[in-house]
């Protein structure tokens, strides 16, 4: 039987659709604070996946909280464990789909844009301008050579099966 550590840290209950999908092939799960990532093998600590909701996620942890992801891929990187980012996001296949990303907070930015060089809204800030997706694409590009970081992306409900196969890859191992 394959056993799985989830970090603590991994908030409980908002991961149902990954905890029916180890559930349903007999994957256990154990919960333990984990030096990096939210997910590894029990038996092999080689390998670790942090999961994120969606490419939004990923882009706050690359743009407002950049220091603290650095470390934890460096962390990773220093002590020979493989660091893969799984991206929960539908439609997304590989890095150079994030070309395609729209993100959703820029049409709202754009909307303030126009009507303050409109002279309205006036009493609406303007926020800072979102990333775009080709800077976010350029970002992870070089995030992911600087500090060894494998992207990997799925849909959120396949999240649980694609966790199990990057954890077990390469490994007699299966579920």
């Amino acid at each position: 039987m394959l056993t799985i550590i989830e970090d603590t840290r991994q908030q409980s209950g908002k991961h149902l659709l990954k905890k029916r999908w180890f559930d349903s092939v007999g994957i256990s799960i154990v919960r333990s604070k984990l030096p990096a990532g939210d997910y590894a093998l029990l038996t092999d600590m080689s390998r670790v996946i942090d999961s994120k909701q969606d490419l939004q996620e990923i882009c706050g942890n690359l743009t407002q909280d950049h220091e603290r992801f650095k470390r934890e891929a460096d962390f990773c990187m220093e002590h020979g464990i493989e660091f893969i980012v799984l991206i929960e996001e539908s439609g997304m296949h590989c890095l150079e789909d994030v070309l395609k990303w729209q993100n959703k907070r820029m049409r709202r930015w754009t909307d303030i844009k126009v009507h303050h060089d409109e002279g309205k809204w006036l009493f609406t800030p303007l926020p800072p301008k979102p990333t775009s997706n080709e800077t976010l694409y350029k970002i992870m590009k070089t995030f992911g050579e600087k500090h060894r970081t494998r992207w990997e992306f799925c849909s959120p409900r396949d999240a649980g099966r694609k966790i199990a196969e990057l954890l077990t890859e390469g490994k007699e191992t299966k579920w």
